[in-house]
């Protein structure tokens, strides 16, 4: 997608270049010099763009898989070993605290899902498992640390969208500034496909 990006604007610097470099001869010249040098502005803005949301959402996801995620999936395991070492491995009592085999949780969200599933059982039956009460603020932590993380993914990857979102609008805006000079061009030099148009366009 950058890489597109930076190919339109080499193209709009090219036509700019082109532009000026025919002041003398296209009469239009000025008024197209008004239509590609902000374009040519914008998609620089929107190339920054782009590659910034980008990547912050890709260091974000990672983190929240690397850290939080991680953390979670861990701290799941070392309680559901406890609670079988409790109830016994076949206990259906573990339907109460575990997700229900075969369902096997591998996004955030399931993973959540799961922790806020554990927290409410724990917080439930702390009389009866005496691991209960020092566990419970371990998992609200996870469940806390991990809902914080996907939310920051989210604002990122929503940040991200709108960058695209806006070098789709650049390219709509650039297609239409392209068929305009083209036509221009052509009228100008007397043939569509006049060989002088390529000092303007790749």
């Amino acid at each position: 997608m950058t890489q597109s990006i930076q190919g339109m604007l080499t193209g709009v610097v090219k036509t700019v270049d082109s532009l000026k470099g025919y002041k003398t001869e296209l009469p239009f010249a000025d008024g197209q010099l008004a239509v590609y040098e902000p374009l040519a502005e914008r998609m620089r803005t929107v190339r920054t763009g782009v590659d910034s949301t980008r990547t912050d959402w890709r260091v974000a996801a990672k983190g929240r898989t690397a850290g939080p995620q991680r953390a979670a999936r861990e701290l799941y395991r070392r309680v559901q070993l406890e609670l079988e070492a409790h109830y016994g491995q076949n206990s259906i009592r573990l339907d109460e605290f575990l997700h229900t085999s075969p369902n096997v949780s591998n996004t955030a969200a399931e993973w959540l899902d799961d922790l806020e599933r554990l927290t409410g059982a724990l917080a439930a039956n702390q009389e009866e498992l005496p691991f209960a009460a020092g566990r419970l603020p371990e998992v609200e932590a996870a469940a806390a640390g991990l809902r914080a993380a996907m939310h920051d993914v989210n604002i990122k990857r929503a940040a991200k969208d709108e960058a695209l979102a806006e070098w789709e609008a650049v390219k709509v805006e650039y297609r239409q500034a392209r068929k305009v000079l083209r036509s221009k061009l052509a009228a100008h030099f007397g043939a569509r496909n006049h060989p002088r148009l390529k000092d303007f366009f790749d």
